[in-house]
């Protein structure tokens, strides 16, 4: 059985009365502007790598042995529709999307509406929001994970299960901390949690790794962001791992040759180091900014004696 002390402690923001929870995020996010750098907190420049690095994950997804369709897709906490557009219509024949904000929803219309591959727009949030059974080939969920809490991201995870067909996968691309600690913002009332943290919630909501890759050529001052890619426990093929998520953050500081292999919770990983540092920005190192998903805080400030930067600077895959 699972140890309470197997999680990180809860503070403020966890430990929130379930609808003060949601009510302060709703609050927040009815304040920013329906733009790109709106969703991104003044960072719409970071845009096109992000699509870029999801692009290149959603294309090995495509190049599984058993790979999912490319029928229809949904845009979980979509904003204005930013992922949606620039991602997913050049992949699936028909996209919808859910986002919580009304005035987002709206904004969202406006510029999709008319697009050959809209579907359904959804206003609601996540924790109460159930995909239609079987319905999708890919449910993408990005940098909006952090506004639910465990229990709720673990029900909404089922409830996807329940929404993907037969050969689906479920994507959540998140930032995860640097420490063992997780990171909690009074402003917009989320949390960012660790790497470990949201593996087990993943697990215990009955999902496995498929494949598993840092975001690259994020400014500096980011905090590492991973794309995951599930499918559950009990769709098992031939194509990919029969391991649950996980993955073990605490490396040994003789881990510094070009490629090596961990082992990480149940699975074997696959480690290669990446050196491309050609995407730079200075960040204060008091600075936090909170917005949609990025966030920026000053990494040097954070305890890394698990050496959790060391996996920031990889590519992590099942093999």
């Amino acid at each position: 059985m699972e140890n309470e002390s197997d999680h990180p402690p809860r503070g403020l923001v966890e430990n929130k009365e379930r609808g003060a929870f949601y009510k302060d995020a709703a609050d927040y996010w009815s304040q920013i502007p329906a733009t790109v750098d709106g969703m991104l907190g003044g960072y719409g420049h970071i845009s096109t790598v992000d699509i870029k690095g999801s692009t290149q994950f959603l294309r090995q997804l495509f190049r599984l042995k058993v790979a999912p369709g490319k029928e229809r897709a949904i845009d979980c906490g979509a904003g204005i529709g930013r992922i949606t557009k620039n991602l997913l219509f050049n992949h699936f024949k028909k996209v919808d999307l859910v986002e919580q904000d009304p005035a987002f929803v709206a904004q969202a219309r406006t510029a999709l509406e008319a697009h050959s591959h809209m579907g359904n727009f959804y206003c609601s949030g996540l924790q109460s929001f159930e995909p239609e059974a079987d319905t999708y080939d890919v449910i993408w969920c990005q940098w909006v994970l952090g506004h639910l809490k465990d229990d709720d991201l673990i029900q909404f995870l089922q409830r996807c299960i329940r929404g993907i067909k037969e050969n689906g996968i479920i994507v959540i691309k998140e930032n995860a901390t640097t420490s063992t600690e997780l990171d909690e913002d009074s402003t917009d009332s989320s949390v960012t949690r660790p790497l470990d943290h949201l593996c087990r919630l993943l697990q215990e909501a009955g999902l496995r790794c498929v494949k598993q890759k840092r975001q690259e050529n994020f400014p500096h001052g980011l905090y590492p962001v991973y794309m995951i890619a599930t499918r559950p426990l009990n769709q098992e093929t031939s194509d990919d791992s029969l391991n649950q998520v996980g993955i073990n953050t605490d490396l040994s500081a003789s881990n510094t040759s070009e490629s090596f292999e961990e082992e990480a919770n149940g699975f074997n990983c696959q480690v290669e180091y990446s050196s491309d540092d050609s995407t730079k920005t200075e960040v204060s190192p008091t600075d936090t900014v909170s917005n949609r998903g990025l966030k920026f805080k000053h990494l040097s400030n954070e305890n890394n004696s698990n050496r959790m930067r060391e996996v920031t600077d990889k590519t992590c895959d099942i093999v």
